[in-house]
């Protein structure tokens, strides 16, 4: 069956002569289809090479595999996730994939207005009988990010570089200062906040704040906004830790490794419920130990000591001889274990 792929911000109206057509430009808007899974991106659209791009490159896989039509709706500011997740509900789809803070705050409300559409929430969770919530364990993964920056840097100083400060970046930061100081205690982390996650500019920005501090491996978890620490990487010849997707691809020589998710399977299991009518409201939490979670080095970057570390911290994870810290508090309470 012909499967439509059409990616959509505008508000114009735009007539289809025919069944299948090619994707349209920002300001154009599709009106005569029929898409019964529609995904909303958040802040950055499609492009940012991290989060809104996997989940895409997720529908699209799904749509393959399950034979269901797909859209895509961009949104490149807060005002558009509110905009884009209306419209996508007014078409009534067999389910609507959103992401962010500001998505789940919309749709805390508008799950209510449209009760008969489901929607999907990647990294966020509401409890309503018609809102399912992909939560990972960031905290797990970046645990490990920590533990191979601190035996790679030189300078004994290592950074992070969030996009805003809420719960999910605060949930990769500590998880990323616990690895860290597990490996050695004497090594400096340096934080810093973009405010955004859609401006690569920002991103280069506080990479050079950073950079200026001694940080000579930068973890950064704030989508787009991560592109440009990878750019200044490249020119001042340090190392970052990517997020999300295996993001090598970008300079394969700087990106040591990447947190990635597992959020293809995530998605893909969210519209195979969907699309047969078995959508499952709740909160789907994704770990460790259930592989939603991996370091990624696509790119062969982590020398063997690094991989023989990673591979001891993450079993103790998936054991449970520890919990990871995900906030301050958790963090205070954080004692650091000694392996078995």
């Amino acid at each position: 069956m012909l499967r439509l792929r059409k990616i959509v911000t505008g508000f114009l109206v735009v007539a289809l002569a025919v069944t299948m057509c090619s994707c349209t430009k920002p300001e154009n808007k599709v009106v005569k289809s029929d898409p019964k899974i529609i995904f909303v991106t958040d802040v950055g659209g499609l492009g940012d090479g991290t989060f809104n791009d996997s989940i895409w490159n997720a529908c699209e896989n799904a749509a393959d595999k399950y034979s269901v039509d797909i859209r895509c709706l961009e949104s490149k500011t807060d005002s558009d996730i509110k905009t884009n997740i209306d419209e996508a509900s007014n078409e009534e789809p067999s389910l609507v994939v959103a992401c962010g803070a500001t998505a789940a705050k919309v749709i805390k409300g508008m799950s209510k207005d449209y009760p008969d559409v489901n929607y999907t929430l990647v990294d966020n969770y509401l409890e309503r009988d018609n809102v399912s919530g992909i939560v990972f364990k960031e905290q797990e993964g970046s645990f490990l990010a920590g533990v191979a920056a601190a035996m790679k840097t030189e300078t004994n100083t290592v950074g992070f570089i969030g996009g805003k400060k809420i719960a999910s970046i605060q949930r990769f930061y500590y998880g990323y200062l616990a690895g860290v100081k597990s490996v050695d205690e004497n090594v400096k982390v340096v934080r810093t906040y973009t405010g955004s996650f859609n401006n690569k500019v920002d991103g280069m920005k506080a990479a050079k704040l950073e950079y200026a501090k001694g940080a000579d491996v930068i973890f950064a978890a704030a989508g787009y906004d991560g592109t440009g620490v990878i750019k200044y990487a490249g020119l001042k010849n340090f190392s970052v830790i990517g997020v999300d997707k295996d993001q090598s691809s970008l300079d394969k020589e700087h990106v040591l490794c990447s947190m990635t998710k597992n959020i293809n399977d995530a998605v893909c299991s969210e519209i195979r419920d969907a699309s047969k009518d078995k959508f499952k409201a709740g909160e789907k939490v994704y770990t460790l130990k259930k592989n939603g979670l991996e370091l990624s080095d696509k790119a062969g970057n982590l020398t063997q000591d690094m991989k023989t570390a990673i591979s001891k911290w993450s079993q103790a994870i998936k054991s449970g001889q520890f919990t990871v810290p995900y906030s301050k508090s958790t963090y205070a309470s954080f004692k650091i274990p000694k392996l078995k």
